[in-house]
């Protein structure tokens, strides 16, 4: 058996509910099909997917809704520290052998909490970083309408000031204490042997934030392809493009919509839920060629990318490596998307797709009408995009990275030497 023979795959959510739990899911099938015995530690809900482990699973905690932070403040602040995360973690270790721990998003739900039993035990444990949680109180480096990094060098009294909790004061206020606290304790820097950052931009945005490069390594999201006879061309072919995903101010689904306005004549498909569906519902309500669907199953998704012209990303934040790109490029299909974040590593201008300054709807139209009147050239952007995806999302590719990393924070874990906060540049 290839060591680590269990590893322990750690996420607040145990059902899909964004790219963060895709992965999460899919590490498991990777390490599993390779012969590794793969356990989880979660949350408990109703949609969970069926697990050996349930019955260590925290009970379910509710954050965010009428009154959530403000019950978190009343509560003990258990997202800063929760008991019933580091016990019932606990619990499970007695239970079982782990040789390494591979953590996903952690925050609130469960918290930084169960790293103390982790340590204990000498268990090396790696981080994906799915996104900027770590640097940042509210994930995002993205508040009052755009990108911020008003907190780099532990200045976290600005979530509060800037009302990053989605503007309400008790959330932010919360947001502020909890990361102030962590970072005060040391959590991460004695839990957190090695951090792995699906993105290039993360990875130097951490640095640049404090966090050492040492500590850092850039593992990008895997993706299966699937043989030619199943996407593509074999598929039927629609006149529209596609946006999937949450509709939130920092998606650029209000700058996409304004795009629409000016192209009667292009078609555009909206799959998703979020904050502003009302919004977007009464909008789209104005433009006949705009379909609104809702929230739909992966495999309603998959199968719009499949009949797309082109997969439409207009975030105005910095983006991690969009999962909603890689699964387009995997189905031969290329992608509109803004030149943010880590998108430009995905999409080379003019070969696997298009991009746009992050926020320009006139821009985002004049690259979508270019793009409905040459067919041809999605096409073959297209399939450049796909051979892009085979190439740098490998799953046997990123299985190797995975136990080099595996074994990297196994020997620093042995060495026992905390990491610490670099001064911010």
């Amino acid at each position: 058996m290839t060591w680590p023979a269990t590893v322990l795959n750690v996420n607040k959510f145990h059902y899909l509910r964004g790219g963060s739990e895709r992965y999460y899911f899919d590490l498991e099938a990777i390490l599993a099909e390779r012969g590794h015995r793969v356990l989880s530690f979660s949350m408990t809900h109703a949609r969970n997917r069926p697990s050996p482990q349930a019955a260590h699973f925290v009970p379910e905690v509710s954050w965010g809704g009428e009154g959530g932070a403000l019950r978190a403040l009343r509560g003990g602040l258990s997202v800063i520290h929760s008991r019933a995360a580091a016990t019932r973690i606990d619990r499970l270790l007695d239970a079982e052998r782990v040789d390494v721990a591979h953590l996903h998003n952690i925050a609130h739900q469960l918290s930084p909490s169960v790293l103390g039993p982790l340590r204990r035990r000498g268990i090396p444990v790696v981080q994906t970083l799915h996104d900027y949680k770590l640097i940042c109180p509210n994930y995002r480096l993205f508040t009052e309408g755009a990108p911020c990094e008003r907190c780099r060098g532990g200045r976290y009294w600005n979530a509060f000031l800037h009302g990053c909790g989605r503007g309400a004061a008790a959330g932010s206020l919360l947001l502020a204490i909890e990361s102030s606290v962590h970072r005060a304790a040391g959590d991460y820097q004695r839990g957190v042997d090695l951090f792995l950052a699906p993105s290039r931009f993360l990875l130097d945005k951490a640095v640049a934030f404090g966090v050492p490069r040492e500590r850092l390594r850039h593992v990008p999201y895997p993706i299966a392809i699937a043989p030619e006879g199943e996407w593509g061309a074999a598929a039927p072919r629609g006149d529209f493009f596609l946006y999937a995903g949450r509709l939130a101010p920092e998606k650029g689904i209000r700058t996409l919509l304004l795009a629409a306005e000016r192209l009667p004549d292009v078609a555009l498909h909206i799959a998703g839920d979020g904050e502003l569906r009302e919004e977007v519902a009464a909008r789209a309500a104005r433009l006949p060629r705009v379909t609104l669907h809702g929230h739909l199953a992966q495999d309603e998704v998959a199968r719009l990318q499949r009949e797309a012209l082109a997969v439409v990303v207009p975030s105005e934040w910095y983006e991690n490596l969009p999962l909603a790109i890689i699964e387009a490029f995997a189905a031969g299909k290329p992608a509109v998307a803004a030149a943010i974040g880590g998108i430009p590593e995905l999409v080379r201008d003019g070969e696997t797709g298009l991009l746009f300054p992050p926020g320009d709807a006139a821009a985002l139209a004049r690259v979508l009408a270019r793009a409905a009147g040459d067919r041809e050239a999605l096409a073959a952007m297209g399939a450049r995009a796909r051979d892009a995806a085979r190439a740098g999302h490998d799953p046997g590719d990123h299985y190797r990275v995975l136990l080099a990393s595996y074994a990297e924070a196994r020997d620093l874990a042995r060495a026992g030497r905390p990491w610490r906060w670099e001064r911010a540049s």
